[in-house]
């Protein structure tokens, strides 16, 4: 096994600028938090005031334009997140919505990873226990 260590070398009471990338706190890297393009509409993910916990919530800024029962479907608070524990990677649960009646069909598992960049995120969504259906996946891009 190899390691190396490097150096900088600058002189006694040189002040040295910080990385750009690390100089963020620690909370404000590669968070949801928020707002994002998501399938042509806009939604803005901010933490919520739950206790001992990392959690974020949805507010729709602007619906996806081809969603399907709009009066109940993409409505701010249906997605629900937790941070995965130091981590890019935040889990939860999103609201689903029956296609022929548009009533409540149970709450679908939602993972989303944020890329190191921080301005793209893959969401990926599965149906509620019991309904058949392939997971959907959306790339989100940050828009601020």
């Amino acid at each position: 096994m190899l390691a190396a260590a490097v150096a900088v070398s600058a002189p006694h009471g040189t002040k040295l600028a910080p990385d750009p990338i690390h100089a963020k706190p620690a909370s404000e890297r590669r968070t949801i938090a928020g707002e994002w393009s998501f399938a042509n509409g806009v939604v803005l993910f901010y933490r919520t005031r739950a206790k001992n916990a990392e959690t974020y919530t949805d507010q729709v800024v602007m619906q996806r334009p081809s969603v399907f029962c709009p009066q109940v479907n993409d409505q701010a608070g249906q997605i629900v997140l937790h941070r995965v524990k130091r981590s890019r990677l935040f889990t939860g649960t999103w609201q689903w919505f029956y296609t022929s009646n548009c009533t409540f069909a149970g709450y679908g598992r939602v993972t989303i990873r944020v890329w190191w960049s921080d301005q793209t995120a893959i969401f990926v969504s599965y149906p509620p226990p019991g309904l058949d259906g392939p997971s959907t996946t959306f790339v989100l891009e940050r828009l601020k």
